[in-house]
């Protein structure tokens, strides 16, 4: 939201950051989801944009802070992370490093799904080409986006406006009938219910866990398929009582 907009009361937004004071989120489902069954071979697809030009004093600060978070993805979440790490600075600040963070982070999981999986981990986004050169360019047919995630394993690793479970691109991965495994945010037991062991990563390591299994266990693929479908049946609804809430409080 603009600076100059930030005080209104009718702001909505459709993703929750967890330093920035939003109370109003208007939460977007999945609709009209895909009902299919992991390929025969399945690859890993990621799709997205890097950027990963940072200067000195936010490259000393990643460098100091790296190992904790490849630990734990999920701690610059957490207020008292930034509280640690960027005392005393101002919230927008904080959010600009938060942003700068999840990229870099995004960019340490890529590089290490790419050495273990190679040509098994399809990229697509123009960008990665600067660091790995089989990346595919960037494609904005949707169509064709989602015949490449339908039957596969999808990585998400989460928006880098703020940690929702539910958003554009992990929306359109299960509509297209994509396996997605996503980074953990936030709101992921209000949103995966029973499918967190199952789809979630907070670290390297079982990230791996649950990219083998979905690999070497179709009956686990398929079933995680059909639980993901089953979870947001009830998604007109959801989004209509979001509808019901919002024109209530702003009284339009």
């Amino acid at each position: 939201i603009p600076t100059n907009f930030r005080l209104l009361k009718n702001n909505v937004v459709s993703i929750t950051h967890p330093l920035l004071d939003n109370e109003d989120v208007f939460q977007v489902y999945p609709l009209n989801i895909k009902k299919t069954h992991i390929n025969k071979n399945p690859k890993i697809i990621f799709m997205s944009s890097v950027n990963i030009d940072i200067n000195n004093e936010e490259e000393q600060i990643w460098h100091k802070y790296k190992k904790n978070i490849l630990e734990d993805f999920t701690i610059i979440d957490q207020i008292s992370f930034w509280q640690k790490c960027l005392p005393g600075k101002e919230i927008m600040i904080i959010h600009s490093y938060y942003k700068i963070f999840k990229i870099l982070l995004r960019f340490e999981i890529i590089k290490h799904l790419k050495e273990k999986y190679k040509k098994k981990f399809i990229i697509v986004g123009s960008d990665w080409n600067k660091y790995f050169i089989e990346s595919l360019p960037s494609n904005y047919n949707i169509k064709e986006n989602n015949e490449l995630y339908r039957g596969n394993i999808c990585l998400d690793t989460g928006s880098l406006e703020g940690s929702s479970s539910l958003y554009s691109r992990s929306n359109q991965i299960i509509e297209s009938g994509g396996l997605i495994i996503q980074c953990a945010q936030i709101d992921f037991k209000n949103q995966w219910n029973g499918l967190s062991d199952k789809i979630l990563f907070t670290n390297l390591k079982n990230l791996d866990f649950a990219i083998e299994r979905m690999l070497n266990n179709d009956e686990f693929s398929n079933n995680t398929l059909n639980d993901i479908y089953n979870n947001f049946l009830s998604a007109n609804k959801l989004i209509e009582n979001n509808f019901d809430k919002f024109i209530e409080k702003t009284n339009y």
